[in-house]
């Protein structure tokens, strides 16, 4: 499962903690580039840390704009959103 999602690129809601961290840490040791989106940027900054430390690329983006400029980036480097 390591490579499965290589490629890839992951927006998780609250992905500072919960089930939203844990669903973002499976998307990365899939081999999914991650981006947390998140309303705390101090706590996903250190949610991103942590995964990078432990599993690979995860960035923080405590803004909408932010988050719907990622998929506008993705929408023209990619086919397609999966």
């Amino acid at each position: 499962m390591a490579n499965e999602l290589a490629g890839k690129v992951a927006i998780v809601t609250g992905g500072a903690s919960g089930i939203g961290y844990e669903t973002a840490k499976a998307l990365a040791a899939a081999g999914a580039d991650v981006m947390l989106a998140v309303r705390d940027r101090s706590a996903g900054e250190k949610a991103a840390v942590a995964m990078n430390e432990a599993i690979g690329k995860a960035y923080a983006a405590n803004r909408l704009r932010v988050v719907r400029q990622v998929r506008h980036s993705v929408n023209h480097a990619q086919d397609a959103i999966d």
